[in-house]
């Protein structure tokens, strides 16, 4: 009597585990993108801005640490995308945003030397 039940509990078992792997799957395939990536917000015109770019040339940071540059002066999908963020940073006062600005994917971090702060410690500088 135990070889009968035996074998239908593997099968039982085995369907279980391949359905558990299909619904992971499945909602690891539908979750939204991590919003983990790295923006730096600047205007073509903003001095504080050239600061942190120059820092970028003279260390290579584009090559070191993967970002992405979007300039928000001539660009309103840009800095419809630069509010988002400050927004999830709990900042909703429009006198309260501006260039430049980072975004490391969990908070906003304002200005020049900041911003080089920020990216020295990721560079180990």
């Amino acid at each position: 009597m135990q070889k009968n039940f035996i074998f239908p509990a593997i099968v039982a078992l085995a369907l279980v585990a391949i359905v558990a792997i299909f619904v992971v799957l499945v909602k690891a395939k539908n979750a939204p993108p991590p919003d983990s990536t790295i923006i730096f917000f600047y205007g073509d015109t903003c001095p504080h801005c050239k600061n942190v770019e120059e820092f970028f040339t003279e260390n290579d940071v584009a090559s070191r640490i993967s970002f992405e540059q979007r300039e928000v002066y001539n660009s309103t999908a840009n800095a419809s995308l630069m509010a988002d963020k400050y927004k999830k940073c709990g900042i909703t006062n429009t006198n309260d945003m501006g260039v430049p600005l980072l975004w490391d994917g969990i908070t906003c971090i304002q200005g020049d030397e900041p911003i080089i702060n920020y990216f020295k410690s990721k560079l180990g500088l």
